[in-house]
């Protein structure tokens, strides 16, 4: 029958999950505004609905950001050396 649940629950009109539906893809829609594609980098759509072309984006290597941490470390501790 339709509307009603199989487990001898109340029954649900054929309205009110039709309702949730649409309720649920309006606040998708609006939570798309805080989304950023991961092909074009843009927000407000989902990769799958991307028509951009993929951008690309350089990340430092994590040997490079290791470097990068040790050089800072080293003046740091030279600087504290220095000042006493």
């Amino acid at each position: 029958m339709r509307g009603q649940t199989s487990g001898g629950g109340p029954e649900k009109p054929y309205w009110a999950s039709k309702f949730r539906f649409q309720i649920a893809r309006r606040q998708a829609e609006a939570n798309k505004q805080h989304v950023r594609c991961q092909k074009c980098l843009e927000f407000g759509h989902w990769t799958y609905e991307c028509t951009g072309k993929r951008k690309y984006l350089h990340r430092p290597s994590r040997t490079e950001l290791k470097k990068a941490l040790k050089e800072k470390e080293n003046i740091i501790i030279t600087t504290k050396h220095w000042r006493s």
